[in-house]
């Protein structure tokens, strides 16, 4: 994308400027910016849920779909049109390093199983055991329920605080009609 309001080079250095002959695009993917490497965490909890369904979502129903752990998220997720291919492309051109965790999505269906839920916050726990983290990145649907819990991500999120503590940026993507509480 070209500027349509160019300085001239003496105007540039009257005001403190610099430019360089050629134009700049920000929005191009491949140019690298170079920043501070941060360590961030990035993990995925995605179904919506149908509370009128009395079939539950166990392993099974996301593992049908995807559940990935460690490196697996970025084999199966570099290159998508995804919340977490998103991520990755800003890993590579920020620099960033990624801490790969839990990446599991189901189809719509009924409230997620506790057995279900304590298997990701236990694989999630084991992943981020030990890590040095500057910010978490989460994936979530914004209308997940569990057999605990009428909000999901709430209930997700008190874990992640749980394990990162109280001033670590968390980020987190939220579908469009999500139904989330005033927590």
């Amino acid at each position: 994308m070209r500027s349509t309001h160019r300085a001239t080079g003496g105007q540039a250095r009257r005001r403190g400027f610099a430019f360089s002959p050629a134009p700049v695009s920000f929005s191009n993917p491949k140019m690298k910016v170079h920043a501070m490497s941060f360590r961030v965490a990035v993990l995925e909890f995605n179904q919506e849920t149908n509370t009128f369904s009395k079939l539950k979502t166990g392993f099974r129903d996301f593992e049908a779909c995807h559940y990935f752990v460690g490196a697996e998220i970025e084999s199966h997720c570099r290159g998508t049109n995804s919340e977490i291919g998103g991520f990755i492309d800003c890993c590579d051109r920020y620099d960033w390093q990624p801490v790969y965790t839990v990446a599991a999505r189901a189809e719509p269906g009924g409230r997620i199983e506790e057995a279900m839920r304590q298997r990701f916050v236990a694989d999630l726990q084991s992943a981020l055991e030990g890590e040095r983290l500057d910010g978490v990145f989460i994936v979530f649907h914004g209308a997940m329920c569990t057999e605990t819990a009428d909000d999901a991500q709430i209930q997700l999120l008190e874990v992640v605080r749980g394990i990162v503590g109280h001033d670590l940026p968390i980020a987190a993507t939220f579908d469009l009609h999500a139904n989330s509480t005033p927590e």
